[in-house]
């Protein structure tokens, strides 16, 4: 997101259960991989664990 009211990116973790419908996101102000790792796993941790399969899409 580059349009962010503080002016600086923000980048958004975004996971989904497709079985469940269950959607859930992390805001981070970086993209690098300890903030990956993080958002990872707060992701997870909010969805109530891992799915069978990940799908990896990155948007810029």
């Amino acid at each position: 997101m580059d349009d962010t009211p503080w002016g600086q990116k923000a980048y958004v973790f975004v996971g989904s259960l497709s079985h469940s419908s269950k959607t859930r996101a992390w805001f981070s102000e970086s993209d690098d991989q300890a903030h990956l790792i993080v958002g990872i796993d707060e992701v997870l941790r909010r969805l109530g664990g891992s799915g069978r399969e990940w799908r990896w899409v990155r948007g810029r």
